[in-house]
Parts: structure tokens; C-alpha cells; sequence
């Protein structure tokens, strides 16, 4: 397991050098913002997710949806093989950079374009699949969460983590929206009292997948897979949904 010192060494590197493109500006710079609440928020999940995990050195870990693969050099640390997908080519490109670059080629990685309602491995092959803050993006959740059971061991750990886009966290996100001059999907103010006051979000559109994502029914989908679930509300539980997302440790049987 890493340092500390040597995991924020390790981002720091890949957000300052990595990733430029044409007109200078970096594709990571979600993770390298100036503002400290918008970089927190982009490694919340992951710093999170870890701790939820007793990982072995035989472990097999997936990451479903890795994008630019900004947590694979911290993965690469635990168990046997790791392996990252993602349904877009670009993004898959950019992290094997990451695999050359950061991780000298490591064999431990492998990276591949696949879609998550439809994931090209055989049945109980992973010991521990991460997927943080991917199924809002997806048409239909349930497909993924019936494939990500299928390809996990029994006793296998399922971590995911969800964006909490109704209630008080909607007004919250809004106002660090506005401060940071962060990008939020656009709402009326009646879909800010239907969604935040009224916790009943308006239909989804996959233009704007974050806008009424309602984080209960995905909770309700993995319960239908799952029998043994934890849930967190990060980062301070004990605030419920003021919280901006929560996390979903769900136990294969």
C-alpha cells in the first residue's frame, strides 16, 4: 500500500505533466482545479472508496468506467491485476498513457473500450469492482449493476459511489456551482422545488445525466442484486443527504 507522500506525488504529476492538449489546456483539470472544494470533490470518491476494501495481493480489481484513469496509479499498489474500462476510445487512449508514463508499462493494467451494459468478461472473474460516480451517466443502471454482479466472486466487494442531486445537496451544489464558476446543469426554479424541497426530480436526459438523477432508485437496483449493503452518505454520514454523494459497499453472497 502507498504512502501518503508518495500517492500525492504520484497525482500531482500526472495533473501538472500529463494530458495537454492542442490549445494548452489539460483534460484533467476537473482533478487540478485552483479551487480546493472542486479537487476534494473529484478525489472524494476514490479516498473514500478504498477504505472500504480489505484488499489481498491475488486480488483482481475492476474499475468500471475509468476515464482518463486518474486513480489507476494508486491501484496499481493493491492485488494482482487490475484492470479499467471505459465506452470511450479517447479516454481509454489517455490512460494507457497514464500506464506508460507514471507506471512504466506496468503489466498489472489492463485497459480496454467496453460499454457497462454489456461487459466482455466471464462470469466471477473479479474479487473487487470499483465504480465512482459512473451510473448517472448510464441509460439504464440496471443492466450495469446485473452485469457488474455477474462478473464479481462470491464474497466479492461492489464500491460505487453516486452524485445526490435532490434535496439540500442540490441547493449546495448550486451555490459552489455558482462560487466556483463551475459547470451545473441548468434548472428553473420550479425544478429547484420539485428536485430540492420536494425530493421529486423531474425525467432524465443523458444531455444532462445529472440533472434529476435520483440516487434511491440505483439503491433500489442494487438491493434487487445485493443482499448485504453499507451505506455512507461523504463526506460526514451523520449529515445525511446535505451530503454531495453517497457511497454503496455491497457484498456478493
Amino acid at each position: 500500500m502507498p504512502s501518503k507522500k508518495k500517492t500525492k506525488k504520484i497525482f500531482r504529476y500526472i495533473t501538472e505533466n500529463l494530458f495537454y492538449d492542442s490549445d494548452g489546456k489539460s483534460s484533467f483539470e476537473f482533478y487540478n482545479s485552483k479551487f480546493f472544494l472542486i479537487r476534494y470533490y473529484a478525489y472524494m470518491p476514490f479516498i473514500y472508496a478504498l477504505k472500504k476494501v480489505n484488499f489481498n495481493k491475488s486480488y483482481r480489481i475492476l474499475d468500471v468506467g475509468c476515464a482518463d484513469g486518474p486513480f489507476l496509479p494508486t491501484l496499481n499498489y493493491y492485488g494482482k491485476k487490475i484492470v479499467g474500462t471505459d465506452i470511450n476510445k479517447e479516454l481509454i487512449h489517455r490512460s494507457n498513457f497514464i500506464t506508460k508514463k507514471v507506471l512504466f508499462n506496468s503489466r498489472k493494467i489492463s485497459l480496454l473500450t467496453s460499454d457497462g451494459l454489456a461487459l466482455p468478461f466471464r462470469n466471477e472473474s473479479f474479487n473487487t469492482i470499483f465504480c465512482l460516480e459512473v451510473l448517472e451517466h448510464v441509460k439504464e443502471p440496471s443492466i450495469a449493476i446485473e452485469e457488474i454482479f455477474r462478473i464479481l466472486k462470491k464474497k466479492g466487494s461492489f464500491i460505487c459511489t453516486i452524485p445526490v442531486e435532490i434535496g439540500p445537496s442540490l441547493l449546495l451544489r448550486e451555490i459552489i456551482g455558482r462560487i466556483t464558476k463551475f459547470h451545473r446543469p441548468p434548472y428553473t426554479k420550479k425544478e429547484l422545488i420539485q428536485s430540492a424541497l420536494l425530493k421529486k426530480p423531474g425525467p432524465r436526459t443523458l444531455e444532462n445525466p445529472h440533472k434529476n438523477f435520483d440516487w434511491r432508485i440505483v439503491i433500489k437496483e442494487i438491493k434487487r442484486f445485493f443482499n448485504r449493503i453499507e451505506l455512507e452518505f461523504i463526506p460526514i454520514n451523520l449529515l445525511r443527504d446535505f451530503n454531495p454523494i453517497v457511497l454503496i459497499k455491497a457484498i456478493k453472497r
